[in-house]
């Protein structure tokens, strides 16, 4: 039987074809995170990366993910690498074409 996750830590996040990230693009996270910028520059895509990989919905749970494509990709990646509660590291990774 698979056993639930009930807590974990995300560490890495990687994106590529998902809205501004055209080209892979990867964050790594630590204990205490601030994402700041402008405005257009990334930071929701942030959001829903997350949400879309753990989920496969965006942040705000909308289920129309087109909007979710890079202007020039039709093939968007998101690896999420985090750890469970017992500090075992995974890969959860969602791709979606067309």
């Amino acid at each position: 039987m698979i056993q639930p996750i009930k807590q974990f830590r995300i560490t890495r996040l990687t994106v590529s074809g998902f809205k501004s990230y055209g080209e892979p693009q990867t964050f790594h996270f630590g204990d205490m995170n601030v994402i700041s910028g402008h405005m257009g520059v990334g930071k929701s895509s942030i959001a829903d990366a997350i949400a879309f990989a753990i989920t496969g919905v965006t942040y705000f749970a909308s289920s129309k993910i087109d909007y979710l494509y890079h202007q020039d990709s039709r093939d968007l990646v998101v690896e999420l690498e985090f750890e469970d509660g017992s500090g075992k590291s995974r890969t959860l990774t969602r791709h979606r074409q067309n």
